[in-house]
């Protein structure tokens, strides 16, 4: 189970690498969703669509904000993730909303493992290169700290 407190390590860790880290686990919990059985299945469902909402609260608070305050295209940057965001959030609802035992379960899967791993990839190749282009490395440790932080709070608040 995807547990904040694990990615503590020795702070060398920075924000990009962090996110990176969760972008990696997201895939392989879609990964094991689609050849996962019974209650190991739903677990494991359960778990991705909790690392999936802790992952975009700390987008939304941290990780979005400091991408606009970069020079350059910050803001488009930051748009056009919160589009895809909305989009995966919205299938995500309906999905769970839905749940494991409802017909098209599969296949709304399968969609939601696309658009996420597509907004995955888009955001290491343009905002996550945009922060380590134009944010100090101090300040991307910082962060890493504080996505980690928020992360813990409110999977303890859960």
């Amino acid at each position: 189970m995807f547990d904040p407190q694990e990615r503590e390590g020795n702070g060398t860790e920075d924000l990009v690498d962090v996110l990176l880290a969760q972008h990696a686990r997201i895939e392989e919990l879609f990964l094991l969703v689609a050849v996962g059985t019974g209650d190991a299945r739903r677990e494991v469902f359960e778990e991705l669509v909790r690392l999936l909402a802790l992952h975009e609260k700390a987008e939304r608070q941290i990780v979005h904000p400091v991408a606009r305050e970069v020079p350059g295209a910050g803001d488009v940057v930051v748009e056009d993730r919160l589009a895809e965001e909305r989009q995966v959030g919205e299938m995500l609802e309906d999905l769970a909303g839905a749940g494991m035992d409802a017909p098209g379960f599969e296949e709304a899967v399968v969609r939601l493992r696309e658009a996420a791993l597509r907004h995955a990839r888009y955001e290491e190749r343009y905002e996550f290169a945009h922060l380590r282009r134009h944010v100090r490395p101090g300040r991307l440790l910082d962060l890493a700290a504080q996505v980690l932080d928020l992360q813990r709070r409110a999977a303890t608040a859960a």
